[in-house]
């Protein structure tokens, strides 16, 4: 007995248990818009009003239910976070708890993004400034000499004329079998001069123009070079072109995958000699390109808004010519790629400047070459002066005529920068004190004027002291 009553008391203990599970349950309601509802039942949505527009509200479905104990019955409340979300916090009324139901937030709808047009530009045409220092149609002609470094090619060598900034030539014509050239037409704004041979792999040479007269590109003598090595075509020597000689190298003309254009030299073998060739015009372009200018008759520039002509990458011989320059002067080389830099021959010829001069720069091979008596470079306004070229030897007669405050040499450049010997003459003029700082007064830069022209009475500075051979003081109606 005993044994079997250990066993029918949990029996009956488990009966009890499971009998509370057995009742129906009472779900809680709640109340919207006095009306109840059990929570079997949706609620209908609710509808927000925003900006006087009625829209139907999202629908909600409870993610738990948390019993609470309820203290009275309360009415639903709806916070309005923004335009695109809401949070309703609703409260069931019970006898016994009151349950909070946090909805989750599903859209009906997805929001469409309405596509933003492109806008389309029509260019205008750009306004004409009329120069005011050059007659309308001011004729210019141009004559040069041009041949290619491989196999002395010389003839059918196109030459495009672009004015301003227009993007078709106004002018074409081509070399003939000497590699000349000559065209005349009539402008009075800048223009560019593009010079290339079609289907081939020379390099192009541009040259960015200001100049209103008669000039010449080369001579017969000395032509222009257009190099072999754009060998895809981009307009830049670089290590694209490198690539296509070295996947080459070791082949022959007798070879059958053998590529000619990698073989720079046109010996019949693809070498260390056509790398090397390539090397010397590595990071070559259209404008960075040395480019050789003589004058053949008195010139001037036409009219620039900004007032500053460069002259970059040029050779500009004088030849006893006059060109005066309407506004400031750049000459320089702008790459280390031209050995010999840039060169201004003044050769017995008269470069006037209205405003300032800025010569060269500091590392660059560029030259100022005075050696006839009746040369003249006149500076309006301010010079600066800098290069790695030894100049003793080259500035050896004629005049610089400085009117501005200054004459700077960089303290960068070499040596003998700046060195006068022979009958060469600086001549100070203008009613303003002048400074003229040869080197920050260095004992081991050895740089020197020779003969300086000033007025009775005039007052000057030179650094350092002494740096010149003799001064001739003029009256100042004589200078």
């Amino acid at each position: 007995m005993i044994k079997l009553r250990k066993k029918i008391i949990p029996v009956a203990y488990l009966l009890l248990i499971t009998s509370q599970f057995l009742h129906p349950i009472n779900l809680p309601t709640y109340k919207q818009n006095n009306t109840v509802y059990s929570l079997n039942e949706p609620a209908t949505p609710a509808t927000t009003h925003q900006n006087n527009s009625t829209t139907s509200a999202p629908k909600y479905i409870p993610e738990n239910i948390t019993p609470v104990l309820a203290s009275a019955p309360a009415t639903p409340t709806t916070t309005i976070l923004s335009s695109a979300t809401s949070t309703a916090v609703y409260t069931a009324t019970s006898t016994t708890s009151t349950p909070t139901i946090t909805p989750t937030y599903i859209p009906t709808s997805t929001l469409t993004p309405t596509s933003t047009p492109t806008p389309t530009f029509t260019p205008l045409s750009s306004a004409t400034v009329q120069p005011t220092n050059t007659p309308e149609n001011y004729n210019v002609t141009i004559e040069g000499w041009f041949k290619g470094d491989r196999n002395e090619a010389r003839n059918d060598f196109k030459i495009d004329v672009y004015e301003g900034y227009n993007s078709n030539p106004v002018v074409e014509t081509a070399t003939n079998p000497k590699g000349y050239f000559k065209l005349s037409f009539n402008t009075n704004t800048k223009y560019t001069l593009k010079v290339y041979k079609p289907d081939s792999k020379y390099m192009p040479k541009v040259y960015r123009l200001s100049l209103i007269g008669n000039f010449s590109i080369g001579s017969l003598s000395k032509p222009e070079v257009i190099h072999w090595g754009d060998l895809n075509n981009d307009e830049i020597v670089n290590i694209a072109d490198i690539i296509v000689v070295s996947s080459n190298f070791g082949r022959t003309s007798s070879s059958t995958s053998y590529n000619k254009d990698a073989d720079l030299n046109s010996d019949g073998v693809i070498n260390m000699n056509d790398i090397m060739k390539l090397s010397n015009i590595f990071s070559a372009t259209p404008e960075n390109q040395t480019k050789a200018i003589y004058l053949e008759s008195d010139a001037e520039t036409c009219y620039e808004p900004s007032g500053w002509y460069s002259m970059e990458d040029t050779s500009l011989d004088l030849k006893g010519y006059r060109l005066y320059i309407n506004g400031s002067l750049v000459f320089k080389s702008s790459t280390l790629i031209n050995s010999s830099g840039s060169s201004l021959n003044i050769n017995g010829g008269t470069l006037e400047i209205l405003n300032d001069l800025n010569f060269g720069q500091p590392g660059y091979n560029d030259s100022l070459i005075m050696t006839k008596e009746e040369g003249k470079l006149i500076v309006g306004k301010g010079f600066i002066f800098a290069t790695a070229v030894d100049h003793e030897g080259i500035l050896t007669a004629g005049t610089i005529v400085i009117k501005g405050d200054y004459f700077n040499v960089n303290d960068d450049s070499n040596n003998k920068a700046f060195y006068c010997t022979k009958n060469h003459k600086i001549q100070l003029s203008g009613s303003h004190k002048k400074v003229i700082k040869l080197s920050s007064d260095d004992p081991l830069r050895n740089r020197r004027a020779n003969i300086i022209i000033v007025p009775n009475n005039y007052e000057f500075e030179i650094w350092p002291r002494n740096a010149y051979n003799s001064i001739t003081n003029l009256p100042a109606d004589a200078i």
